[in-house]
């Protein structure tokens, strides 16, 4: 299980290197030899096009074959972000059967893997930087801020995940802050009224602002209060 909670720069969609992805956090056998053909386990950035959403990405790949390069078999995307400059928590989850992505405490992604881990000896952790093995001397940095990153060496079941979630936010967390920006203003209550009417996934831990463990009217009333009052 990985975790991280993160801040984009604005820059990144148009910063995101030969591949139109960053690698935030990777896990890969030491030493890479052929990349491709070792099973890498990643926190990525990425994007289809110049101007197109973000997602995380986490992936695993194997083949056999050193000619075959991008065999990534097992992978799952997150939705498109609704606010990619926001504070953000991610979460990734695998066993041997399945692959789970969970964005801000929410299951975004899960898919059957189709392949197999080869453990080995040793492993490298790579955080916040692509090395020049992937793209000769194109070395990627991550542009943003982290500011938590755990990882676990089992996986973590959706209770845990939920309570991870919650802890990796609460410490950073303005309450009425809905998009994460360290301010309280309209573009939050928009955030509130979208998730209201089901426009965007409701996140609790930050818009259940009477704690009554749901999402009504009153949280809304809560939120115009905090804007309204000095």
């Amino acid at each position: 299980t990985m975790a991280a909670r993160l801040r984009l720069d604005p820059s990144v969609p148009f910063n995101l290197g030969q591949a139109s992805g960053m690698g935030i956090i990777t896990f890969r056998p030491y030493p890479d030899g052929n990349i491709h053909a070792v099973p890498p386990r990643a926190i990525e950035v990425h994007r289809n096009g110049p101007t197109d959403p973000l997602f995380f990405i986490a992936r695993e790949g194997k083949t056999l074959d050193p000619t075959i390069l991008n065999k990534f078999n097992d992978r799952v995307n997150s939705a498109p972000l609704s606010n990619p400059l926001a504070d953000t928590t991610v979460i990734v989850v695998w066993d041997p059967q399945t692959l789970r992505l969970y964005v801000d405490g929410v299951l975004s992604g899960t898919v059957a893997r189709l392949t197999l881990d080869y453990p080995t000896s040793m492993y490298r952790l790579l955080v916040a930087v692509q090395p020049s093995l992937i793209h000769s001397a194109d070395h990627q940095f991550y542009q943003g801020a982290m500011k938590h990153f755990v990882l676990y060496d089992r996986p973590l079941s959706g209770t845990e995940v939920t309570e991870l979630y919650r802890a990796l936010s609460a410490a950073s967390t303005l309450r009425g802050d809905l998009d994460g920006t360290g301010t309280v203003d309209l573009a939050d209550l928009r955030s509130l009224i979208h998730m209201l009417v089901g426009l965007v996934p409701v996140d609790l831990a930050k818009a259940d602002l009477d704690a009554d463990g749901q999402l009504t009217l009153a949280d809304l009333r809560a939120l115009i209060l905090i804007l309204v009052t000095p």
